[in-house]
């Protein structure tokens, strides 16, 4: 089980790891839930005017550490906002 604390420090991590991918990306991303339903600690992706679409392949190392600190179950997912056509 996920505590509150262990909560905060993944979405403390995402900052950091979203900081990280800014460098070499043009991708923008918060912490947004957990769901303990499905073990899943979800992003949203934020996506930049002219940005890139976040992609798993930006947030592998991000799981790789969630999963080496809490277990192989838990995932992390992608919320993507949709925005209207202009």
């Amino acid at each position: 089980m996920i505590s509150q604390k262990d909560t905060k420090t993944v979405e403390e991590w995402v900052e950091n790891h979203a900081e990280y991918c800014s460098k070499f990306w043009k991708v923008d991303f918060i912490f947004d839930s957990y769901d303990p339903e499905v073990q899943t600690f979800y992003v949203k992706d934020l996506q930049l005017d002219e940005g890139e679409e976040l992609q798993f392949r930006h947030l592998f190392d991000l799981e790789e550490k969630i999963q080496n600190k809490f277990g192989k179950r838990y995932r992390v997912g992608i919320i993507y906002q949709q925005f209207p056509a202009s």
